[in-house]
């Protein structure tokens, strides 16, 4: 039995609206993740300002925040990026 396949008829490829639904996902979940980062770096600079006497009251030490930060978590353990 011999089977013949027409490929000329039927393109499988990516269309351009797939291809622009696809750049504009990727670009959205880009801009998404800066915004967390963004607003992750916010949260810890206001924590740096407050007082010591302020952070131990609700449960945090200085040490806390530098090491979420330089473990590139914010200080609640959210990754940022």
């Amino acid at each position: 039995m011999t089977m013949i396949i027409d490929h000329s008829t039927h393109y499988s490829g990516i269309n351009a609206a797939d291809f622009v639904k696809a750049v504009l996902k990727r670009l959205t979940s880009a801009v998404e993740r800066a915004r967390r980062a963004r607003r992750a770096r916010r949260a810890d600079e206001m924590l740096l300002a407050m007082s010591s006497h302020d952070l131990r009251d609700i449960g945090i030490m200085r040490g806390d925040i530098a090491f979420g930060i330089s473990s590139g978590r914010s200080v609640f353990g959210q990754r940022e990026i």
